[in-house]
């Protein structure tokens, strides 16, 4: 069995798959479409029939309950890549989820404010920012960045409160990116984790929060000249 499989696994019924189609052949469907869409049976099997031949990516949905652990391709993101050469069946192409049991998930909570003098200083006490985008991305080989992750939750800061929060919740333990999109008119000038690339790296631990990831941003931009 491929690393990470074991005879004692046991099938998963309901889970979305989704094909796309690859046109540069890298295993990313961001340059694709989407082709087609199945569940799991109840023996864990699924298929996606009367394909030409060419290239593919199968994307697992993780069902609710449910973390990834690997896939066939040996790199926990959720995608498959498939290559269609010959008319034949091509098979083996799965993916092993676990159940997490919900009293060991953990949250990521954090702030985007508003740095007034342009400095980037986290410290200062700059007021928060609303309606600002952030992603929580999964990042499987821990390095900071999401490309070989996917699209955990996607959220906004809050806009009844003055101190531009956002947060998570039910964050499975394991490492994710948070990525921030800097609203129209501002630019960023500071992040919890250098550099300041509107990404920071958590880490979930069971039970716990991830708390302080901070983002500053600025609408001064004549600061940033000077």
């Amino acid at each position: 069995l491929p690393d990470g499989f074991s005879s004692s696994d046991t099938p998963l019924a309901g889970v979305v798959l989704t094909l796309y189609s690859d046109p540069n052949n890298d295993g990313d469907p961001s340059d694709g479409t989407v082709l087609a869409v199945t569940t799991t049976l109840a023996d864990g099997s699924y298929e996606f029939l009367n394909l030409a031949l060419g290239n593919y990516v199968v994307v697992e949905t993780d069902p609710t309950g449910f973390n990834s652990v690997t896939d066939i391709d040996g790199v926990n993101d959720n995608r498959i890549k498939v290559s269609l050469t010959t008319l034949t069946a091509v098979t083996g192409r799965n993916f092993l989820d676990k159940y997490i049991d919900p009293s060991l998930y953990g949250s990521v909570i954090g702030q985007v404010r508003n740095g007034a003098d342009g400095g980037g200083d986290l410290a200062d006490a700059d007021s928060g920012i609303p309606g600002v985008t952030i992603d929580l991305y999964t990042d499987p080989n821990g390095d900071g960045n999401p490309v070989d992750g996917f699209l955990f939750a996607t959220t906004t800061t809050a806009a009844t409160n003055t101190i531009g929060e956002y947060s998570f919740n039910l964050v499975p333990p394991g490492s994710y990116v948070v990525v921030e999109t800097d609203p129209a008119g501002y630019v960023s000038t500071g992040d919890k984790t250098l550099p300041n690339g509107n990404r920071i790296p958590v880490t979930v631990v069971a039970s716990q929060q991830s708390e302080g990831n901070h983002f500053l941003d600025t609408n001064e931009l004549a600061l940033l000249r000077t």
